[in-house]
């Protein structure tokens, strides 16, 4: 075996060996670019690339906004807003420091903040933006809110849940009435509301709180609520697991023992017979429409009618 034929028996070998190094380089660019990536760079929102508050967006809202279009952003009207300013002015709520610097922002862009900050998803630096500060006053900000707020309203008499006496339940029935004659009776409605929860290590109570309509771990509430928005009854931190049905059994009690002859106006996710008859009532089903008796079935479809009207008036705003 000669010189040439060894040369030719060693190219394939080369050929691998090549190909190794070339994959082997590409290897560890990819592993390069990848620990690059995971590098976190600090950026930080600083004072001058923001406006003062005094010339922020909220504080041109706040200034020059009509009527529906700040109730739109804060969800709150001017009137309420100002009732609540008032309510949380005291020394206790909005603590000032007898030293150092005075806070950027005043006691209506605190509560804007907070209003904001409760009813939207943004992020800091978004509302930063809106309120023309940085992100530590915005945090700190939020944070003594989120603590000052609940306690203070809790015993405040606007914002306490209580059921009504009879004169104030036939003052709302007359609201109703009003706008819609056929309803008779009714008071108010009751609604569900779903809110996301984060996921438990736990197995049972992950079980518990999950939810298969919206496929999510959810809890549940149920609020009661008048024609002028008060909400005199709820039912809160339920598990996701439990339907607006089986929440209402856990309230019934309370609407039979108060409630006297009057009734709450649901939809067709909660019971409206047996213990609820006459209780509650609302639109009938396709279902149930065809199992109505000929004679009744004109008059039992505008009541129907009626109440679907009605439902969707209190969700959108009568």
């Amino acid at each position: 075996m000669n010189h040439s034929e060894l040369t030719k028996q060693d190219m394939p070998s080369r050929r691998i060996g090549i190909l190794l190094h070339i994959m082997q380089q590409v290897v560890l660019l990819l592993v390069c670019i990848d620990y690059r990536n995971k590098i976190r760079v600090k950026r930080n929102l600083l004072r001058c690339s923001i406006v003062m508050p005094c010339q922020s967006p909220w504080q041109h809202l706040y200034e020059n906004a009509d009527s529906s279009s700040f109730t739109l952003m804060t969800g709150l009207s001017r009137h309420v807003f100002q009732t609540l300013l008032q309510t949380l002015s005291s020394r206790a709520t909005w603590p000032r420091s007898h030293t150092g610097r005075p806070h950027s922002l005043s006691p209506s862009a605190e509560l804007g903040l907070f209003l904001f900050y409760v009813g939207s998803t943004m992020n800091l630096k978004h509302l930063c933006l809106i309120f023309g500060t940085t992100p530590a006053v915005c945090s700190r900000s939020i944070k003594k809110r989120l603590k000052a707020i609940p306690s203070t309203l809790r015993r405040h008499p606007f914002a306490k849940i209580e059921f009504p006496d009879l004169a104030k339940m036939t003052e709302w029935a007359k609201l109703v009435k009003k706008h819609k004659p056929m309803a008779t009776d009714v008071i108010g409605f009751m609604d569900g509301l779903s809110l996301h929860s984060e996921c438990c290590s736990d197995t049972y109570e992950q079980n518990a709180m999950y939810n298969g309509y919206h496929s999510d771990t959810m809890v549940n509430n149920v609020f009661a609520y008048s024609a002028d928005g008060k909400v005199f009854l709820c039912g809160l931190n339920f598990p996701g697991s439990c339907h607006g049905g089986s929440i209402t059994a856990n309230l019934l009690p309370i609407i039979i023992e108060k409630n006297g002859s009057f009734k709450l106006c649901v939809d067709q996710g909660f019971p409206q017979s047996g213990d609820e008859d006459g209780i509650l009532v609302g639109p009938y089903s396709q279902r149930s429409a065809a199992r109505l008796s000929p004679i009744l079935r004109p008059y039992l479809l505008k009541l129907s009618n009626a109440y679907v009207s009605l439902r969707q008036a209190s969700e959108w705003g009568m």
